[in-house]
């Protein structure tokens, strides 16, 4: 059996001495107090609350990182850039709608398919991404790359993507199209002036040529009626040929007279209504149908008057044109932001219709100008309308969705209006 007796004595601090006998042989210990002894009682609950700080920041990491997952899916979706992922050995992960569109490359072959092969039409993208592999190093470079068998230039940008410890994990490619506006003829803007005068000039004539060729028919008519029928053909041609000048010399005034925006507070809801009167006066269909349904948070926009007018009689022409069995059109606003600009409030503007649609193939081309594929066209309007746009800061694409064939999608700078006013009842067009 043990026996056991402690005591202890000061010796300049605590000193405790613990004594422990048997029947045969002694212990003695001594020992001193531990002076974090007290400390100690507290590490459960430090450790409890290390482990809920920890379980927290892992929850809200994650949470943070599902909306930062969001937001870039949204911004991978939406933004006019076009991006390509590739893993560290060249092979492409994954790549948005726009690099696409922009590369005509085939979207059910984009994962895992080697980027030689991926972009095998585009070897200056490819000689771009050789260099990017070999020197891991952020590059940029502007590229020319043929496209539907039309030049643009491309600002394109590579990063290398690295893990830790500097392993390289892959790489991301951004493609973006440079703005092709300041590529229009040159002689188009030098000779603004005298195409100007050119263009008025021919309206003079042209309208007493057309009054001249009708009294003609007229008078043909009453000396020899049967000659008159025979020749109604001939007389159609040329009243078409007529219009079709005149129409020519419509646009060139149009894209001539395309100045800076004289910027002002525009009230949308009555400047689209002034564009329905104009139109409804030239408008016999009585089976095409205009809509609109406006937010009234986009009622008022900081812009040129004159010139939105113009943009939309332009867009609604195209879709009046485009309808010539009946249908639809619908004019539709929204407040918007690009992800790229947060700061800046936007207004969309859809102008759909029902149409036969655009060719995807000949889809980007229909701003350019003098491209047209009506018999008749000029090959300016859409150019104008996308010049006007631009020069007010926003951009104009073309899209479709379920219901409506053509949509013309056009974002403008909101500017600064400090008071929206009650949009009134636009209705049915």
């Amino acid at each position: 059996s043990y026996h056991i007796k402690t005591y202890h004595y000061l010796q300049g601090k605590d000193v405790h001495q613990l004594l422990l006998w048997t029947s045969e042989q002694c212990y003695l210990l001594r020992y001193t107090l531990n002076p974090h002894a007290k400390l100690l009682q507290l590490i459960p609950l430090l450790l409890f609350l290390l482990l809920s700080t920890g379980i927290y920041l892992v929850l809200r990491s994650q949470q943070q990182r599902r909306l930062l997952h969001c937001n870039w899916q949204t911004a991978w979706k939406e933004t006019e850039n076009g991006f390509l992922i590739l893993d560290d050995q060249g092979r492409s992960i994954d790549a948005n709608a726009r690099f696409v569109s922009i590369t005509g490359i085939d979207p059910q072959a984009v994962k895992g398919t080697p980027v030689n092969q991926l972009l095998a039409r585009h070897p200056e993208l490819l000689e771009f991404v050789s260099q990017l592999q070999e020197k891991k190093q952020p590059r940029q470079q502007v590229l020319p790359v043929t496209r539907l068998n039309r030049k643009q230039k491309l600002e394109v940008e590579g990063i290398p993507i690295f893990g830790p410890f500097r392993v390289s994990l892959g790489y991301q490619l951004r493609l973006r199209e440079q703005n092709q506006m300041n590529e229009f003829p040159e002689q188009v803007r030098r000779w603004g002036e005298t195409v100007r005068r050119i263009a008025h000039d021919i309206k003079t004539p042209l309208s007493a040529i057309q009054l001249s060729l009708k009294t003609l028919q007229y008078k043909l008519q009453d000396t020899h009626p049967d000659s008159s029928e025979e020749l109604n053909e001939e007389f159609k041609q040329i009243y078409d040929e007529i219009q079709r000048v005149a129409q020519l010399s419509r646009h060139f005034i149009r894209f001539v007279n395309v100045d800076k925006p004289q910027k002002e507070i525009v009230f949308f809801p009555e400047l689209l209504q002034r564009v329905f009167a104009h139109l409804h006066r030239h408008l016999n269909n009585e089976k095409i149908e205009i809509e609109s349904e406006l937010d009234p948070e986009c009622n008022t926009l900081e812009a040129d008057p004159r010139q939105l007018e113009m943009l939309f009689q332009i867009l609604l022409e195209n879709s009046i044109e485009a309808l010539s069995e009946g249908g639809r059109i619908l004019i539709q606003t929204t407040l918007a932001q690009y992800l790229d600009n947060p700061e800046v409030e936007y207004v969309e503007i859809d102008v759909a219709d029902t149409g036969p649609g655009i060719d995807p193939e000949i889809g980007e081309k229909v701003f350019e100008p003098y491209f047209t594929t009506k018999k008749d066209g000029s090959g300016l309007g859409l150019t104008i309308a996308r010049k006007i746009v631009e020069d007010h800061g926003g951009k104009i694409t073309l899209s479709s969705r379920p219901g409506f064939a053509t949509i013309f999608k056009i974002m403008l700078p909101k500017g600064n209006c400090e008071h929206d006013e009650e949009s009134p009842d636009t209705g049915s067009g």
